[in-house]
């Protein structure tokens, strides 16, 4: 069983192999997205 590990809001602190969700992109790494909106997974 694969499990994807999440960092919301993670701001400057990002690990490569997880998945990076933050309002503002800080690195190709990092998923930009508004979480008042929910989870988009």
């Amino acid at each position: 069983m694969n499990k994807t590990y999440l960092n919301l809001g993670c701001g400057n602190r990002y690990l490569e192999s997880w998945t990076n969700i933050d309002f503002v992109s800080s690195s190709t790494f990092v998923m930009q997205y508004d979480l008042n909106k929910g989870i988009p997974l």
